[in-house]
């Protein structure tokens, strides 16, 4: 008789929510990217706000190269998501909050790490403002 083994799971429903929004954003899909918010971020980063706010990492890191593997830490009822983004030679992080019922209620970007749990404590957050085109 073989020993049995517990197979992987599959990526939870809060794993796809923040791992589109990163692939709708990459394909220029910002409106589809936004539709996965709750109704906070919705009024605080619009549609255009979040191309801009691409268009801006893209202007001053170089183009999107790619993402890394995405990590994950409980927050209490969210989960926070950090999904490293390649833009030129610099990797940062999309930090996606996503609550318990699918909706991404924070999006941040700060800088890449691989360690877990570090982060809550130690990162610089950006205001939206700075990252807004005139």
């Amino acid at each position: 008789m073989s020993p049995s083994f517990a197979l992987p799971a599959g990526p939870s429903p809060t794993d796809k929510v923040a791992m589109q929004f990163a692939q709708q954003m990459a394909q220029g899909k910002f409106a589809l990217a936004t539709k996965s918010f709750d109704a906070l971020m919705t009024k605080a980063m619009p549609e255009q706000q979040l191309s801009d706010l691409w268009q801006a990492l893209v202007t001053n890191h170089g183009p999107f190269k790619a993402f890394g593997t995405m990590r994950n830490e409980p927050f209490g009822p969210f989960k926070i998501f950090f999904v490293p983004a390649t833009f030129g030679a610099q990797t940062i992080d999309f930090k996606v909050v996503v609550n318990s019922a699918g909706k991404i209620g924070g999006f941040f970007i700060v800088p890449h790490t691989d360690k877990v749990g570090c982060c809550r404590s130690q990162t610089r957050q950006i205001p939206l403002k700075k990252w807004r085109q005139k």
